[in-house]
């Protein structure tokens, strides 16, 4: 192992235990010490198998969005005086353990002789045809329509509002084929329009591609919801750095993290009291509610996920994939989440539903027999499409653009479940996509005028 890499593994071991000791009167402290310890040991090996950089890996982009929104919170749970129960780290660390061991069987599987040989970077062909760049622009403007539709049905713009915590919420209801088709459009279009000017001059890519990027992001946030917006700048900030560079820079995943976090928490301070910023007390506020949003939360309700099966409520076997099935049917329909917040009894500051975490939802299912087969399937199948659609040193522009989509759509199956983000974002994007390249493929032919041939 080289001594940069184990001084990297030092320097981390030591900042947790430092991050640990500060959890003074934790009731699981020890349980808490091993399940972190391990769990940055297999980030640690991540790291060193796939490079935890390579975001255009589904399988990266799983584990930094499970670590992020599940085992980061570990850490920050006595800043809201939570107690974890032991089942809880548990399922946490089992969850990212066995994901990663059915990553690794799927490299196995596909290496020669047996003997593990990974899928490394590859280069990009970075030509593209006009045909191409002016579908894109077509496409861009479809979903800016489906949007302004929208807008135009509900009568506001959502995040706007004074009531936008509640507005946002009820606002869907009977509208979001708009919001998903709108997205799937502006989704695939800005990606391809920035992939496309990534090698222009700095001044004509931050003009274009710049503004496209504020249009879609502004367009989408106004509905109220933020992460679909993150997702398309995260969308374009992958497919630029991997034309540009070949990789990301450390230099600027740093700057990207730093300004999605600070994005985040103002915009959710605005969304709650309609107002920016304005006094220290805001800021600290801010910096609450925004350690809670993207790192406690959904933690906490996987918690009390655990807890409530089986004890209080008998497991589901398969059948929350029927409730958020339900949401294809005409009229106003409510998902797992809802059914969640029902059955639990919970009382939330702001309506919606809860997100139970990808292993919180497979244990509702099936128990610990879920969280088993359900993540190393999972990272099975994501480590295989990876090694299926990297199948050469060059890919094409259109190949680079339809791997980050697959990618960046990962996020949400760590924080909220396999079947919502299957069926309303992964879906329809593909949908899309293939659309895309059908009209790119489609030519006029033109066939000579037939002759009159004179009788005789």
């Amino acid at each position: 192992m080289p001594k940069k890499s184990i001084r990297y593994l030092l320097l981390f071991i030591a900042t947790l235990a430092g991050l640990l000791t500060s959890l003074n009167g934790y009731a699981d402290l020890l349980w808490a010490m091993v399940i972190l310890l391990v769990c940055s040991l297999l980030l640690f090996v991540s790291h060193r198998l796939y490079n935890l950089a390579n975001w255009i890996d589904p399988v990266i982009m799983f584990i930094v969005s499970y670590v992020t929104f599940v085992v980061v919170g570990i850490i920050g749970t006595k800043w809201f005086n939570l107690d974890l129960h032991a089942a809880t780290l548990i399922a946490v660390l089992l969850g990212l353990t066995v994901f990663l061991g059915g990553a690794l069987f799927a490299d196995l599987l596909a290496s020669p002789h047996r003997k593990l040989r990974l899928k490394r970077l590859v280069m990009v062909d970075y030509s593209y045809s006009q045909r191409e760049f002016w579908w894109a622009w077509f496409f861009f403007l479809i979903g800016f329509f489906f949007l302004l539709i929208y807008y135009a049905l509900v009568g506001t713009i959502p995040f706007l509002a004074e009531n936008a915590e509640s507005l946002r919420v009820g606002a869907v209801g009977g509208l979001g084929y708009l919001l998903i088709a709108g997205f799937a459009f502006l989704n695939v279009s800005t990606t391809f329009l920035v992939g496309m000017n990534a090698k222009r001059r700095k001044a004509h890519f931050l003009l274009v591609a710049g503004g496209l990027l504020i249009t879609t992001s502004l367009l989408l946030v106004g509905v109220g919801y933020r992460m679909p917006a993150v997702r398309v700048m995260l969308s374009g900030f992958i497919v630029y750095h991997f034309i540009r560079y070949a990789h990301i820079p450390k230099r600027s995943l740093g700057i990207l993290i730093l300004t999605l976090i600070i994005l985040l928490g103002v915009a959710g301070f605005y969304r709650l009291y309609g107002q920016f910023l304005q006094t220290p007390a805001d800021i600290e506020f801010t910096l609450r509610r925004t350690i809670w949003s993207i790192f406690v939360r959904y933690l906490y309700v996987l918690d009390l996920v655990v807890r409530f099966f089986p004890e209080d409520h008998a497991y589901l076997y398969g059948s929350s994939y029927l409730i958020s099935a339900q949401v294809l049917l005409p009229g106003t329909q409510q998902h797992f989440g809802y059914w969640l917040v029902e059955k639990m009894g919970l009382i939330l500051s702001s309506p919606g539903p809860v997100d139970p975490t990808i292993v919180g939802e497979f244990y509702a299912n099936f128990g610990w027999v879920g969280i088993v087969l359900g993540m190393s399937l999972l990272g099975f199948v994501l480590r295989a499409s990876y090694r299926r659609l990297i199948n050469s040193q060059t890919i094409t522009i259109a190949r680079l653009i339809f791997i980050s989509l697959i990618s960046t759509s990962i996020i949400g199956i760590a924080a909220s479940g396999v079947v919502l983000v299957l069926m309303f974002d992964l879906l329809p994007i593909i949908i899309v996509f293939a659309l895309y390249q059908l009209c790119v493929r489609l030519r006029v032919v033109k066939t000579a005028p037939r002759r009159k041939v004179a009788q005789i």
